[in-house]
């Protein structure tokens, strides 16, 4: 996000920008990056800003088309000295749908041997070789942004600037600890950590950025007054920065630590496993086994729900719920067959 800041407040001098993150992490910062345009450009002010999104085309009585946008993007500013064209979800247009026609009208057809050919490649070359000859001589007043959510192809647009929004775990630190202050409060060392393992961090990483900005919101709403403007730590904030008050991440890993099989798959029953709420659930367990220092390697079975929750896999929680107390068991078997003589 810092390489966005430094180049918004040098007004945006380029004529076309990817503003792009590949970890879903961070795809909120992407889609603040947007904002950011929106209320710079948009205002109450018409004509400045337009933005044509190719996440729903399919559902769209009027999809948008890169000629479309090119041509928009080619027309002249009347009312303003520039304008900002915004095309969200860039990668879908570059993405074969199969089945679909793309917004450029070219069928499959046979090559001199007469084998049929696929047309993707072809289309997604013209769709980049539009966009390079519009870069070639680009409108003077118009600011053209493309949106990307996800890993960028090798082979992209000549002549265009790239803004990865992605942070390092430290400087998503420093960005809580500016959101935090400018909240009115302070976040020790520890509380950071708390916070973005209870919204999917781990050691190497911070979590979903999204999440963690809730849970910063919600705690300069839900603080007790007297703390404001002091320093909090993990003590202060667990009550907080959960996911439910009756069913937490944290009671579910206290009832796992416990052995507690019946209560750990009661809690998990009462949660509601959408993605974010299971997203949550996975860091909290993390953060517990963490304090705790499990004797078993957990580091298999976390990394597995972790995928399953982050590809929507049904019963990934319950999976590892499951796999846990099925390596307890194991590991409870194998003492029980070493006799006191041999310990």
């Amino acid at each position: 996000m810092k390489a966005f800041t430094n180049e918004f407040s040098r007004g945006m001098p380029s004529s076309a920008y990817v503003i792009y993150a590949e970890n879903p992490d961070f795809y909120f910062f992407v889609r603040e990056a947007f904002a950011t345009l929106k209320k710079q450009f948009g205002g109450d002010k018409e004509f400045k800003f337009t933005s044509y999104d190719f996440g729903d085309i399919e559902n769209t009585d009027n999809p948008p088309t890169i000629h479309k946008v090119l041509d928009d993007a080619n027309a002249l500013s009347f009312f303003s000295d520039r304008k900002a064209v915004i095309v969200e979800n860039f990668q879908v247009l570059l993405k074969e749908r199969k089945g679909k026609k793309q917004d450029i009208d070219q069928e499959d057809s046979d090559n001199e041997d007469g084998v049929k050919t696929t047309s993707s490649i072809s289309k997604k070359k013209e769709i980049l070789s539009l966009i390079n000859n519009y870069l070639e001589n680009p409108s003077p007043s118009t600011l053209l942004v493309f949106l990307w959510y996800g890993k960028i192809p090798s082979q992209f647009i000549k002549k265009i600037r790239l803004i990865d929004v992605s942070l390092k775990r430290s400087e998503v630190k420093n960005w809580c600890r500016q959101l935090a202050k400018e909240r009115g409060f302070s976040l020790t060392e520890d509380a950071l950590e708390f916070i973005f393992w209870a919204c999917g961090g781990d050691e190497r990483t911070a979590g979903d950025v999204g999440i963690i900005y809730r849970e910063i919101d919600k705690l300069s709403l839900l603080v007790d007054p007297k703390t404001k403007g002091k320093t909090l730590n993990s003590d202060d904030i667990q009550d907080i920065v959960s996911i439910d008050a009756d069913a937490s991440a944290f009671r579910l890993g206290d009832a796992m630590l416990n052995g507690d099989k019946r209560k750990a798959f009661s809690l998990l029953y009462t949660l509601d496993a959408k993605a974010e709420v299971a997203q949550k659930t996975l860091g909290g367990l993390n953060y517990k086994f963490t304090q705790a220092e499990q004797a078993i390697n957990l580091a298999e079975i976390m990394h597995k729900a972790d995928i399953g929750v982050k590809t929507g896999k049904q019963g990934a929680l319950y999976q590892l719920v499951t796999d846990y107390f099925q390596k307890i068991n194991r590991r409870h078997r194998q003492k029980e067959k070493i006799s006191p003589q041999d310990r």
